[in-house]
């Protein structure tokens, strides 16, 4: 496996030992997470997104293929593998994650498809989820 950063392995230890506080440890309090489009902004949004999609549904990084620095991000191309519903999804489920690391924690980290393809289909606890996802601060909604 490519050495990881040390905010980047605590989240793969922390998923392999399904433990929510040792995955929630080398997060910013103010962190962005983007995850099928959806946004969780701060450490409790995380907290609450991992409790039905990450811990929840026990995803682990199965594979990890590829890390690199580009413009002081982190870029992690890893297979998953969890006990969330697959059907449909390919056997290699590659995935990339663009992660900003900010004085040691995670400032923000993106979830991004690897080959074009959907992340995953909308399940009931996907759209459950849903609900937490957040505007950023400071961003004017528009009224319409």
């Amino acid at each position: 496996m490519p050495k990881l950063p040390s905010p980047i392995q605590a989240l793969f230890d922390a998923s392999i030992a399904v433990d929510m506080d040792a995955f929630l440890a080398p997060w910013h309090e103010d962190c962005l997470m983007s995850d099928s489009h959806r946004k969780y902004w701060g450490k409790d949004a995380v907290r609450r997104w991992s409790s039905c999609e990450w811990i929840g549904d026990r995803t682990k990084f199965i594979e990890i293929r590829e890390v690199i620095e580009h413009h002081g991000c982190i870029l992690l191309f890893a297979v998953l593998g969890g006990e969330y519903d697959a059907e449909g999804l390919p056997e290699d489920y590659l995935i990339t994650f663009n992660f900003k690391i900010v004085d040691g924690k995670i400032a923000r980290a993106l979830i991004l498809n690897s080959k074009g393809r959907r992340l995953g289909k909308m399940t009931q606890t996907r759209m459950a989820s849903t609900t937490f996802s957040a505007p950023m601060p400071g961003v004017v909604q528009s009224s319409r």
